[in-house]
This record gives structure tokens, C-alpha cells and sequence, in this order.
């Protein structure tokens, strides 16, 4: 049997390999005020760095991310600079370390997704702060396990072991990005068949879901390639 190869290029919503990231209009405008008024309050503060990574996750959310010109890719990386520069102090500030640790990881992954140099390191060191700290914490496993899934090997078993803690965790439920993260790590480790059966549970568990159709069609090609060889580019 031939190997079986996978590109993956430009997933819908946050590009590739990414949590999926849902930021609406009425979202957007309750970010545009917040950051056009002085805030204090830590709270608010998070809540205003939360929507700042999901609104740069449209853009550089996956690997590589691609912009319409260098005169775009350099405003995406100002206002990354400036974003960081806040969380940062955020960092040094806030009592709620479990999530400065995480909005800095996630910062620093989409650091990484531009080629930013030290990004990577610094997204591990947080992460590895986190859950040294707070062994539990979902969203630093979550975090995790994308930015090594985006690393790939020699990174792909953390990342299982990641998402294998994140599945646990929301038993008897399950999670989209968890389920999601599943069906990259098949993928990347070319793994068709057992990619096909998590593809199958991630359609049937959420079928109104905004991956599912990009899945859907990912799932057709994979039952269409007679050569174990694909290109996806959606």
C-alpha cells in the first residue's frame, strides 16, 4: 500500500489547524467600544484580550497564514505587537494567572503561525507555567495541544496526550475543538483510516457545527483518493 500523505492548507474559520474561532458583528462591535474607553477592571481587561486573539485569529490562526500583501501582513503584526505589549502587563498584574498564562500562550502561538522568532518558546513556556500551575486547566490543555498539532513532529504525542485529557475532562459530553484536534492528529500522522472514523464522529455529533461541512468534503476526498495521496485546499 502506498503512504498516505496529507497537506492541509486553509481550513475554513481559523485556517487549518486552530480551535474554531466565532467572532460576529454584534461581538465586534462590543470590542470596538470596550477598547475605545479607559478600563480598569481585570475583568474587562481579559474579556478585551480574549476578543483581540479571536479577532487576529481570522487572520493568523493557522499555519501559514496567508495575507493579501506585505503592507497586510505588517498591520496584522503591529497590532499583534501592541496586543502583546497589554497582555503582558496584564500578566504582571492580574491575581488570575491560569488565564494570563493562557492569553499569552495563545498570543505568542499566533506569533508563531507569522514565523515571529522566539514565539514558540515563549507559547511553551506559558503553557508549561499553566499547567504546571493549574494541571487541570482546560484551556491551556486546549491551547496545548495546537500549538503542537501546528509544530507537528516531533510534537504530535503531546498533543494526544493533550487532547486524551481534554476528551476525559468533558465526558460523558464531547468538545468540538477537542474532536477537531483529533482528526488533524490523524491526519498528520497518516493515519487515513482511523481519520475517516473521527471525521464520522465529529459530522454525526455536530452537524450544524461551522467545520462540519469543511469536514464533510475533507471526508469525500478521502473516500474518493484511490491513491492515498491528497491535496486539501478549502
Amino acid at each position: 500500500m502506498k503512504p498516505f500523505f496529507i497537506i492541509l492548507s486553509c481550513f475554513l474559520l481559523a485556517s487549518c489547524i486552530s480551535p474554531a474561532i466565532n467572532l460576529n458583528q454584534q461581538t465586534k462591535k462590543k470590542l470596538l467600544i470596550l477598547e475605545q474607553r479607559p478600563v480598569t477592571d481585570e475583568f474587562v481587561i481579559y474579556e478585551i484580550l480574549s476578543l483581540q486573539v479571536a479577532d487576529l485569529s481570522k487572520y493568523i490562526g493557522g499555519y501559514p497564514p496567508t495575507f493579501k500583501n506585505n503592507k497586510a501582513r505588517q498591520t496584522i503584526y503591529q497590532k499583534w505587537l501592541n496586543i502583546i505589549a497589554n497582555a503582558e502587563h496584564y500578566a504582571e498584574t492580574t491575581e488570575n494567572k491560569e488565564s494570563a498564562f493562557y492569553i499569552l500562550a495563545e498570543l505568542y502561538r499566533l506569533g508563531f503561525n507569522m514565523d515571529v522568532l522566539g514565539s514558540v518558546e515563549k507559547a511553551q513556556q506559558n503553557l508549561k507555567a499553566c499547567l504546571k500551575t493549574f494541571p487541570k486547566s482546560k484551556q491551556c490543555h486546549l491551547s496545548a495541544s495546537f500549538l503542537y498539532l501546528a509544530i507537528g513532529e516531533p510534537y504530535l504525542d503531546k498533543a494526544e496526550q493533550n487532547l486524551a485529557f481534554l476528551r476525559h475532562t468533558f465526558l460523558p459530553k464531547t468538545n468540538s475543538d477537542t474532536e477537531a484536534g483529533y482528526i488533524f492528529l490523524y491526519l498528520l500522522r497518516s493515519e487515513k483510516q482511523n481519520a475517516l472514523k473521527q471525521l464520522n464522529l465529529f459530522i454525526k455529533s455536530f452537524p450544524k457545527h461551522p467545520r462540519t461541512p469543511t469536514f464533510q468534503k475533507l471526508k469525500n476526498k478521502l473516500e474518493s483518493n484511490h491513491s492515498n495521496i491528497i491535496k486539501v485546499t478549502l
